[in-house]
């Protein structure tokens, strides 16, 4: 599973703490799931937005 966001960082509080939680809630088929962080990270958001505008721009001319 790869996480993004703010969340995308293993070494911060909020990573341990997702994981802890979700390893408590999840249901058995996804138990040993590898949990990754996204390679754009806390950027995703920004980039993803940045992207559909240039496309939603080139389109509408």
């Amino acid at each position: 599973m790869v996480i993004g966001g703010g969340f995308a960082d293993p070494s911060s509080p909020w990573w341990q703490r997702m994981e802890a939680t979700l390893r408590a809630q999840v249901i058995d088929a996804l138990a040993d799931v590898e949990l990754l962080p996204a390679r754009l990270g806390a950027q995703a958001a920004i980039l993803g937005a940045a992207r559909a505008a240039m496309t939603m721009n080139h389109k509408s001319r």
